[in-house]
């Protein structure tokens, strides 16, 4: 279904030009001294006008799996094309195994994750890393990434929430700062405070 909604547009472009979209590798990222290699090499790529269309398909098929009816396609595919467009946001980080071709891990900073909070941007979301390569480190390498693209893009702060993974967030600094109940679940607010501590 995403194929053929992906092939209906001009949105994106089949050229593989992935040299101009390599941010860096993994084998050249320390991951805060929590793990010592990959199984395979690793890029990390972000989304724009070079992305292939496969890997947009499997990013785009993560989502639909993890978060189904939380995400609709006519915005996944509004996202995608603005990060291909090259907007400031969403940026759209994602992880490929260059052994498989396969993406294996994916992350958004985007203007706005959920509607009860309009006030606050922009936000972490989307992190999501392939059964296949979990607890090597790779989810947190995803969210350094995209933790650095908003301080340079000039945010003072950035914003998530979670049900299940707030003490994995917070050993990366971040600070839980509110709860409220979503889709019948509880939910910790939290945020990363980019200003030079006092």
């Amino acid at each position: 279904m995403w194929e053929k909604l992906a092939r209906s547009g001009t949105w994106y472009n089949r050229r593989k030009q992935e040299e101009d979209s390599i941010i860096e590798t993994a084998l050249q990222v320390p991951l805060s001294g929590q793990v010592e290699a990959f199984v395979s090499p690793i890029q990390r790529l972000h989304v724009n006008r070079f992305t292939p269309l496969p890997h947009i398909t499997q990013i785009a098929e993560f989502l639909l799996q993890e978060w189904g009816e939380e995400y609709p396609i006519h915005e996944m595919r509004a996202e995608f094309q603005g990060a291909q467009r090259g907007e400031p946001l969403p940026r759209i980080h994602y992880a490929v195994d260059l052994a498989s071709g396969k993406v294996v891990a994916t992350g958004y900073v985007m203007h706005q994750d959920i509607d009860r909070f309009p006030a606050l941007t922009p936000w972490l979301s989307n992190i999501y890393v392939a059964a296949s390569h979990r607890r090597r480190g790779l989810g947190e390498w995803i969210c350094q990434g995209l933790v650095q693209e908003a301080q340079r893009a000039g945010y003072p702060c950035l914003y998530l929430y979670t049900d299940s993974k707030t003490a994995w967030y917070e050993k990366m600094g971040w600070k839980k700062i509110s709860e409220f109940i979503h889709r019948n679940r509880k939910q910790d607010l939290m945020c990363l405070d980019f200003s030079p501590a006092q």
